[in-house]
């Protein structure tokens, strides 16, 4: 319905965080299901093949992570040529084992979109299922890693 909804939870981000995140204009290209190699894939977000009259961008703070983002954070080769397939998890630090969408609809209808399913393969879903979101943001260019190694024990302090 292009209705807009305001996270609940967004004064949880600090002040100094918030400062940090540059207002991004994400894409919304469409894709069919079963796409091809996450170059494709990259290719098509940010095109403007979309069902019916839906919008091809959007600007906003925080969004959501694009199916290629998930292919092209995997080290397995097999991942790149076909981002849906399980082997997409191997060595993919994107993969939690937890179901959640991604940004991207399908472009053949009105009520599918992409995301992330728990066995570690990309598929489509209808809109209507409830499912996890993994929120993305960009940094401002100015924003430098100034300690941490970036492990969970020693985590990046950015400023």
């Amino acid at each position: 319905n292009k209705e807009t909804i305001t996270c609940p939870d967004i004064n949880k981000i600090s002040t100094t965080a918030k400062s940090m995140i540059q207002n991004t204009l994400w894409n919304l290209g469409g894709l069919s299901f079963d796409e091809g190699s996450v170059n494709e894939l990259y290719t098509k977000e940010r095109g403007t093949q979309v069902y019916n009259d839906h919008e091809t961008k959007s600007s906003d703070y925080i969004g959501l992570i694009y199916p290629s983002d998930y292919g092209f954070a995997s080290t397995d080769e097999s991942c790149s040529q076909d981002p849906f397939d399980i082997t997409c998890k191997n060595n993919n630090w994107l993969y939690k084992g937890f179901w959640y969408w991604t940004i991207s609809p399908n472009s053949s209808n009105a009520f599918g979109v992409f995301g992330v399913h728990s066995a570690g393969h990309l598929n489509n879903y209808s809109a209507l299922y409830r499912g996890g979101v993994r929120p993305s943001v960009y940094l401002k260019s100015d924003i430098m890693i100034v300690s941490g190694s970036g492990t969970k024990g020693d985590m990046f302090k950015l400023g």
